[in-house]
């Protein structure tokens, strides 16, 4: 794993140049900072989006790894018997695959 262990948040702070989000992990504290200085509506509210996928990665990413595991399993398990829909799932597998392996360690895509 090339990143901080999760679980992560996403902690307000308001600053004197517009509102900051620390990303912090409760091990081993903070990971990174989003700031908005615009303050506008748009702007805030894709700063507040922002910070909670940010603070949700490593989580999504624990979700991912699961999610393809059960499908390979399931390509597995029905191979032979429903070949189109083993090939597409197997499909998506890989596509999984490689996004996990580039979260991890910049590679695979």
């Amino acid at each position: 794993m090339n990143h901080t262990p999760g679980p992560w948040q996403a902690v307000l702070q308001n600053a004197d140049s517009g509102e900051k989000f620390d990303i912090w992990s409760g091990t081993y504290g903070s990971v990174t900072h989003l700031y908005e200085t615009a303050r506008t509506d748009e702007g805030l509210r894709y700063l507040h989006g922002d910070a909670r996928l940010i603070a949700a990665a490593p989580d999504l990413l624990q979700a991912l790894k699961e999610a393809t595991a059960q499908m390979a399993d399931t390509a597995r398990r029905i191979e032979g018997r429903h070949l189109l829909l083993t090939r597409e799932l197997m499909s998506t597998v890989r596509k999984l695959l490689e996004m996990i392996q580039y979260v991890e360690d910049g590679s695979g895509q």
